[in-house]
């Protein structure tokens, strides 16, 4: 499997909102919330086995893998995330 992978966002450490991924039946995800100042937002999935090139990564099934963002602004700054995967 090869997730395709695009994020927007800001670093820092403190508690964070986990967001499951849930594949629909077209085997997307798509995700978006406001991440307020000291706060961070992270993206979890199983996946097994990986692999980098070009902003593609490329993982199998069965391993855990998480996108994280941390917000290290005093205003909410808005992410938006989507992965897909590719046959």
């Amino acid at each position: 499997m090869v997730l395709a992978l695009v994020g927007i966002a800001a670093m820092n450490t403190a508690v964070a909102d986990v967001v499951d991924i849930r594949w629909d039946t077209t085997g997307r995800f798509m995700h978006s919330q406001a991440i307020t100042a000291g706060k961070f937002a992270e993206v979890c999935a199983k996946v097994d086995g990986v692999k980098s090139a070009k902003g593609l990564l490329e993982a199998a099934l069965g391993q855990d893998y998480c996108w994280r963002w941390s917000n290290k602004f005093g205003d909410t700054v808005d992410l938006a995330f989507s992965v897909q995967k590719l046959p």
